[in-house]
């Protein structure tokens, strides 16, 4: 018998910054034995985990799960790489079809797969609360075989932005307190795209803080509400950073909005 060499686990990519939202890497597949008719095929990488961004206004509050997990390598059915030991060393005793003859369902002479790599979770809220561990972008385990276990995959990448957070993710993630990065920052660059973001209330005086008046004429006469994206799309067509709604229905714009405090 020539035995096939297990999988290795997926690769992690990017920063920590997430300046860029990447997915997780797939593991590689393990290696065939040279007799595969009473050997399985090597078995298949786990597929890396995916790439979530979930933004909110206000509140952003998990109640279920926001899964960027790499999955396991393919490999057997057990509870630990070492739980059989390869046969072939005097040792035959398996608890899942392996003792003592050779099987297709039997990761021992043919490689396990290796697990995929955690993606990518970016998640931007005034409030952000998470749960305990209802966020993941862990690596997939490495597939089980005989002896010998396919490559785990490597940790995926976590970033909060918040004013105020509770919970527990896994893995750490890297938090950002609004006010380190985002106090003159109105639009933030994600994949090519600008995105604007929600920054909070105002209230000004005599002197707007915006003092650009969008077109609301139709609107006001109206009395129809205006549309954040409305404005958004009003203010971005000027070429101002900073968009804001007055009396539901009045859309203006600025360069800035240090002028006066947040409400």
């Amino acid at each position: 018998q020539n035995q096939g060499g297990v999988g290795q686990g997926g690769q992690t990519y990017g920063n920590a910054n997430l300046d860029v939202m990447l997915l997780g890497s797939g593991g590689g597949s393990g290696g065939n034995d040279n007799a595969l008719g009473d050997n399985p095929k090597g078995g298949y990488g786990g597929r890396g985990g995916g790439s979530i961004r979930l933004d909110a206004r206000e509140r952003l509050v998990v109640t279920g799960s926001v899964n960027a997990q790499g999955q396991p390598g393919q490999g057997d059915s057990q509870t630990s790489c070492n739980a059989c030991p390869k046969r072939g060393n005097g040792n035959t005793q398996c608890t899942w079809n392996c003792a003592g003859r050779q099987t297709t369902s039997c990761w021992d002479w043919s490689g396990a797969g290796g697990g995929g790599s955690g993606g990518s979770i970016y998640l931007r809220g005034d409030f952000v609360t998470v749960g305990a561990w209802r966020v993941n972008a862990n690596g997939g385990r490495g597939g089980y075989g005989a002896g010998q276990c396919g490559g785990n995959g490597g940790v995926g990448r976590i970033r909060i932005d918040y004013n105020t957070f509770s919970g527990t993710t896994a893995p750490t993630p890297k938090m950002v307190h609004f006010n380190e990065t985002f106090v003159n920052l109105a639009i933030s660059a994600q994949n090519g795209k600008q995105i604007y973001v929600y920054r909070g209330c105002y209230q000004d005086s005599g002197t707007r803080l915006l003092p650009y008046a969008a077109n609301t004429q139709a609107s006001s006469q109206l009395g129809q509400a205006m549309k954040p994206s409305t404005c958004i799309n009003l203010c971005k067509a000027k070429g101002y950073p900073y968009a804001g709604i007055q009396y539901s229905y009045e859309c203006y714009c600025g360069p800035s909005i240090d002028a006066f405090p947040k409400r």
